[in-house]
């Protein structure tokens, strides 16, 4: 069956600086786009159309002071309405010089694509909580009322993955073996409905009566099939099924036995259409996810114009990620800490952070995950990730190598990445102190970034380090 083509809901727009943020301060001085792709090792997406392959889009906004916010555009195919050329387009095209840290979720953005505005939302409040010095989850917790709850941990719930029921068990297993007591299946495979209902009391079996399952249908079916599927589905007790019609406004009609949840709809329907929805309860539940509906701020301000009563929404709501990299995942995560939905959220390690940037990510635990405390994102690149801070033409870096045989590699490997703000490499034992032979003009460095040392260095080597960053550091250093 193939629904009406569906009108495009009215953008939502609403202002950190109307809550209380921190004023913004400088314009921004640089933007930059950096191209994402990766080669996924499990398929992502919809059960009748998996991709092995992602693409994105990493957005660096730079202010005056020498702070990066980062975003992501990375749409996800079949899914998404735009794609990543749009999405380059249309950030392209954007007013960076009329841009500030006050629009964030304002009005120069209403016009920008999906994912598009979710990189420049996100890089944007990454900038102002580093400002401010407190997390995006707490500028976030003030627009959703619910301030003070940024530290807390969100619980988790997994994706199972696997087109064999031995493989569905494993993959369940992993997670109960982490501590998550809500897992998610995907529902709509081609002639797989008897294999899907098996997978499905297997999935209910492990999780135990206190568990929660959860379907989804990807809109795979008409209401006539749902009809015919669902009532064996909710005999095992499921928590929810997302988005079990192809056209979700007949939801009303199918008088779901299992209670539904809005996800691509959110994206898709306009709100004078989503309300009836929710308010007949056809609909229940409201899965956010950044990428697809714009970005944090968008998430909340739809989530407000559907539910008034903030309790409400946030009973109603279950964040999620769109397949998408490391910074999308952040951007989720914040607004998930930010929320403190009663359900699990959708943040388990799914296979499109692959995408990168390379970063360090908080870990499940316990079925809990923690969100970052650091100001801002709380985004922490790692390994090849740190390329891209090196490149920022904001900075620059003076590297040194205690062994002199090594500053050749170090210009070689400057010289192939066309790095022009990075000096010549300079042989540096941090025992011997000044660092500098001149001492009366010794530098004051705003970043002094060690790596690979210590844990091979003499324990005077540390002190040293520690003595020498002393002496070195701007009075604004770190």
């Amino acid at each position: 069956m193939t629904p009406e083509p569906l009108p495009m809901p009215k953008p939502s727009t609403m202002n950190l600086t109307t809550v209380g943020a921190p004023r913004p301060g400088p314009r921004l001085v640089r933007a930059e786009l950096h191209e994402l792709s990766a080669e996924l090792t499990s398929a992502v997406g919809a059960v009748r159309s998996p991709s092995l392959r992602r693409q994105g889009l990493l957005l660096r906004l730079c202010d005056a002071e020498g702070r990066a916010g980062w975003g992501e555009a990375s749409p996800l195919p079949g899914f998404s309405r735009e794609d990543v050329p749009a999405c380059q387009r249309a950030l392209a095209a954007l007013p960076w010089s009329r841009l500030s840290l006050d629009d964030a979720g304002g009005e120069l953005l209403g016009g920008l694509p999906a994912a598009a505005r979710c990189a420049v939302e996100t890089a944007l409040c990454d900038l102002i909580g580093q400002r401010g010095g407190e997390p995006v989850a707490s500028l976030l917790g003030r627009v959703a009322g619910q301030a003070g709850s940024a530290g807390l941990p969100v619980a988790v719930s997994a994706l199972v993955g696997g087109e064999s029921l031995a493989a569905v068990c494993a993959s369940a297993d992993e997670a109960l073996r982490r501590g998550v007591r809500a897992l998610k299946l995907k529902l709509g495979r081609p002639g797989r409905a008897d294999f899907e209902l098996e997978a499905a009391r297997a999935l209910r079996e492990r999780l135990g009566p206190g568990g929660a399952l959860r379907l989804d249908g990807n809109r795979a079916f008409s209401r006539d099939e749902a009809q015919r599927l669902l009532p064996a589905l909710a005999e095992l007790g499921p928590e929810l099924i997302e988005e079990p019609l192809a056209d979700p406004r007949e939801l009303v009609a199918l008088r779901s036995p299992i209670p539904v949840a809005l996800d691509e709809s959110l994206g898709q329907l306009p709100v004078d259409v989503l309300r009836p929805l929710l308010a007949c309860g056809a609909a229940s539940v409201a899965v956010l996810k950044p990428m697809a509906l714009g970005g944090p701020l968008s998430c909340l301000a739809l989530l407000a114009r559907l539910f008034p009563d903030p309790e409400v929404g946030r009973a109603a709501a279950c964040v999620t990620h769109f397949f998408d990299g490391t910074v999308g995942y952040l951007a989720a995560l914040q607004l998930a800490a930010a929320l403190r939905p009663v359900r699990a959220c959708g943040l388990d390690a799914h296979a499109g952070l692959a995408l990168g940037p390379q970063a360090v990510l908080p870990a499940v635990a316990g079925g809990m995950l923690q969100p970052p405390r650091r100001p801002g994102l709380g985004l922490v690149l790692d390994g090849a990730g740190r390329g891209l801070a090196l490149g920022s033409p904001l900075w620059t870096w003076q590297p040194t190598e205690v062994h002199r045989g090594a500053l050749y590699n170090i210009e070689v490997r400057v010289t192939q990445a066309g790095l022009d703000n990075v000096l010549d490499p300079m042989q540096l034992d941090v025992r011997s102190e000044p660092w500098f032979a001149d001492a009366a003009g010794q530098p004051a460095f705003d970043l002094i970034f060690c790596a690979n040392m210590l844990h091979i260095a003499p324990w005077e080597a540390g002190l040293a380090l520690l003595r020498g960053s002393a002496r070195h550091l701007a009075p604004s250093g770190k």
